[in-house]
């Protein structure tokens, strides 16, 4: 489960800096609306 959990990241994170976007932020928008 942690490796899957891993990847998910790295693969949100990787895209995130292919499409010019802060990595942190989208992260931070993630989180935000997993709390919704």
């Amino acid at each position: 489960e942690g490796a899957g959990n891993y990847a998910t990241v790295a693969s949100v994170i990787q895209t995130a800096v292919k499409n010019g976007q802060n990595p942190f932020e989208v992260l931070r928008v993630i989180a935000t609306l997993s709390q919704a």
